[in-house]
Order: C-alpha cells, then sequence, then structure tokens
C-alpha cells in the first residue's frame, strides 16, 4: 500500500509532455532573441542548451524554472574579459536589456543574479546563463560576486553522472531526485538542488542493498541520513572537480525529514498506513498520498 502511495506521488510530480514543450518553448524563444542579437546566421537552436532539470531529466511538478544556457560569441568573452570593473555584471545587465527589449510585459521583473539573468514568465520562470564554450567543451559562464569572475562548468559531465546513475539504478536516481526537490520545495530548505542531485547519486551508486531496491520507505530514510553526514561537507563536480560545499543551515529541516520517514517505517510495517502516510506527508506535502 505505502508504495503504490509512492508511485502515485511519483506521477504526480513528474512533468507532463505539456510541461516539457511549455518548458522548450520558452526557452527557445528567449534563445531565438539573443542569437538575433548576437549572430548573423539564423536560429537554428544550436546556440542554445537546457541544463538543470529540464536537462538532466529531474524537473518536478508543480513547475519551477527553466535553466537554459546560451553560448556567446568568443569575441564577446575578449570584451567583458577586459572590462575595466566586474565584467560579469555588466554582461548581465547587457543580456537583460536585449531581453527587455523583447519581452516589455516582464521586463521590469527581470533581474541580474549571480550567475543568470532571471525572466520570469506566467508558466516557467527562465534563468539564463550565458556563456562560451570552450575547446574541451566546457563552458566558461559569469559569477558576479566579490567584484566578479568567470567560472568554468562542465553540464555535461553533470549530464553523465544523472545518466548513468539513472541506468545503473533501474531508473531510481531521477525520481529520488525529484522526491528530494520537493521535501526542499515545500519544507522550504535552504539546499541548492545541485547538492540533492549529487547525494542521489552518491547514496544509489555506494548501495549493495538490493533487497530493498525501489522500497522508498527503507530507502528514504537512509538518505536524510547520509544527508546529515554531509554538514558542510565539500564535494567535486563532475568534469571540473572544482569543490562544491553543501553548507548546513539545512541540518535542522534535514534532521526533521530524517526522523519523520525514519518514524513512518515502523507504523508501515505494523499495517498502520493512515499513520505511515501522516509522516510521510510532513515531508513531502500533499501531493503524496
Amino acid at each position: 500500500m505505502i508504495q503504490s502511495c509512492f508511485e502515485a506521488f511519483i506521477d504526480r510530480i513528474t512533468p507532463t509532455e505539456e510541461n516539457y514543450q511549455d518548458a522548450r518553448t520558452k526557452a527557445d524563444g528567449v534563445a531565438k532573441t539573443l542569437h538575433q542579437h548576437y549572430y548573423d546566421d539564423p536560429y537554428t537552436g544550436e546556440t542554445k542548451r537546457l541544463i538543470g532539470g529540464y536537462g538532466k531529466g529531474t524537473a518536478v511538478r508543480p513547475v519551477r524554472d527553466v535553466d537554459l544556457l546560451f553560448q556567446l560569441p568568443n569575441d564577446e568573452y575578449t570584451r567583458y574579459k577586459d572590462y575595466e570593473g566586474n565584467g560579469p555584471s555588466q554582461l548581465l545587465q547587457d543580456v537583460k536589456c536585449v531581453l527587455q527589449a523583447r519581452y516589455p510585459a516582464t521586463a521590469d521583473k527581470m533581474r541580474g543574479d549571480g550567475h543568470v539573468v532571471v525572466i520570469p514568465f506566467e508558466t516557467h520562470t527562465v534563468e539564463l546563463l550565458p556563456a562560451w564554450k570552450t575547446t574541451s567543451a566546457r563552458y566558461i559562464v559569469p559569477d558576479t560576486h566579490d567584484g566578479g569572475s568567470w567560472k568554468l562548468v562542465d553540464h555535461t559531465a553533470e549530464m553523465v553522472n544523472v545518466d548513468g546513475s539513472n541506468i545503473l539504478s533501474d531508473g531510481l536516481t531521477r525520481n529520488l531526485i525529484r522526491m528530494l526537490k520537493t521535501w526542499q520545495h515545500e519544507c522550504s530548505v535552504p539546499i541548492k538542488s545541485l547538492a540533492l542531485e549529487l547525494l542521489a547519486i552518491d547514496v544509489l551508486n555506494d548501495s549493495q542493498d538490493s533487497t530493498h531496491h525501489g522500497q522508498w520507505s527503507r530507502l528514504l530514510p537512509s538518505t536524510f541520513s547520509e544527508l546529515l553526514r554531509r554538514v558542510d561537507y565539500v564535494e567535486p563536480m563532475p568534469g571540473t572537480g572544482e569543490p562544491f560545499p553543501y553548507g548546513n543551515p539545512w541540518q535542522s529541516k534535514a534532521t526533521s525529514a530524517s526522523e519523520r520517514a525514519t518514524r513512518a517505517l515502523p507504523f508501515e510495517v505494523a499495517g498502520n498506513v493512515a499513520s505511515a502516510v501522516r509522516e510521510w506527508k510532513k515531508v513531502f506535502g500533499d501531493q503524496y498520498g
């Protein structure tokens, strides 16, 4: 019974084809606008790339953001790299101005935010990451913090990391990531989605016990316990090896989730389904059950 509740829960939090189509449409519109501004040749979609949840197949419902990478011409990097002052900040402002002209109805709500330009639409919000592709197929991206700098990222390696784990786990990885993202949203957990992604992959890759394969009521308590062992943990990023810090502001929320997940299992074993569901709803909200 509890397992069927989890299966229904996964269905509810997995985006529909309509959601995916809307995400692609919003991303295409933004990318086409930028392409027409920065390039002379016609837009074909080759200068854009979906990253984040939609790029990795880990997006959730209700829909949130569409993470979009747009590849700028190389000569633009030289211009901003040599900019006196915060070049990354100026880049985001310039990109934002191009998009404000195209989307006047939402222009006053657009903002540059650290690495991205945020474009809020009625359904999806697009988070646009301007980037330059390197000869190693990685990307140079802006970071406006601390006076501005340029970071090297490898979105291909991140996607391969998710794909590989999902194959090895027979599809559990993406569903576990979606559940953790739902917890993040429902309980207002101040943790980055990337941390939850890396956690899920590590938990499933390290698991040697196939007895509880796909039994979420047993896998999730161990997942939250593992998260609590990662307070102030630093993990190398796929592809670049750059340190990714988990931080700690989420610790109390993870402790509560771990305690509730642990309490739910004895109720399930005793056949008290209603009490088990009640505990899981405290973790995942009303979409569970």
